[in-house]
């Protein structure tokens, strides 16, 4: 999938509208997050802010190079980038140390000390897989469906975090944080989309499920573990407590 870039620097803009530059930290043989860092700097850069750049090549050069970025940048942006996450710890205990905010491009990175970010909704990416998977199960053949991308993304916030920056949580930002694109589930329900398995492994789980036929909308025939959701129709699929996952 791909992040909506534009978006997150709409929303760094709208937390820090004074801003001059912004360092940008990723690892230089990524080619997704170099892409990324490169659509980013194009954007920013149409927005008036100064872009500054740090690559890593490994999770040993973060703590020297994210000491370094955090004394000379006034916010750090940091795209989808597996070795960055990796010790986004040691990335926050420096930028924190200079009172500097960080905004990252995937919203996993939110709880552990990033401030906001506009991100790909992993629920409507469900939705969109489930969706395709569907017409799969239907006998729709795979090489002629088309590429599909998620286009709305979710506004994340880490109030706590932006509270201790000193930063003001715009409240435009809010706003678009409690839109309906952002869905709760309910406790008592585990959501498992259809990204997460195969075509071969949902229909190995159909041959194992006690539920009723009726309950499945895509076939009438086949018993499954995954009740699905009929508001939905099978766009996503909800495990409750009491459903084994059967493998």
């Amino acid at each position: 999938h791909k992040e909506p870039v534009a978006a997150q620097v709409k929303l760094i803009r709208e937390f820090m509208p004074d801003l001059k530059n912004i360092g940008v930290i990723y690892t230089s043989s990524d080619d997704s997050s170099t892409a990324e860092y490169k659509e980013f700097k194009k954007l920013a850069e149409k927005a008036g802010i100064t872009v500054k750049t740090y690559t890593i090549t490994s999770t040993n050069d973060i703590d020297q190079v994210s000491a370094t970025m955090a004394s000379e940048v006034q916010a750090v942006y940091v795209p989808s980038d597996n070795t960055v996450a990796s010790g986004f710890s040691t990335l926050v205990k420096n930028t924190n140390a200079k009172n500097i905010p960080i905004f990252p491009g995937v919203d996993s990175m939110i709880k552990g000390g990033g401030v906001a970010t506009v991100s790909v909704s992993q629920y409507e990416l469900g939705k969109l897989t489930g969706k395709m998977a569907a017409q799969e199960l239907r006998g729709k053949n795979p090489a002629t469906m088309p590429v599909e991308t998620v286009k709305k993304g979710s506004t994340v916030i880490n109030q706590k975090q932006a509270d201790k920056l000193g930063l003001k949580v715009p409240a435009s930002a809010i706003k678009q944080a409690n839109e309906k694109g952002e869905k709760k589930q309910k406790k008592s329900d585990r959501v498992i989309t259809l990204s997460l398995y195969s075509i071969s492994s949902l229909t190995r789980l159909y041959s194992n499920c006690s539920a009723s036929d009726s309950e499945c909308s895509i076939s009438s025939t086949r018993r499954h573990t995954w009740k699905a959701c009929s508001s939905l129709c099978c766009i996503y699929l909800r495990i409750t407590n009491k459903a084994a996952l059967r493998t």
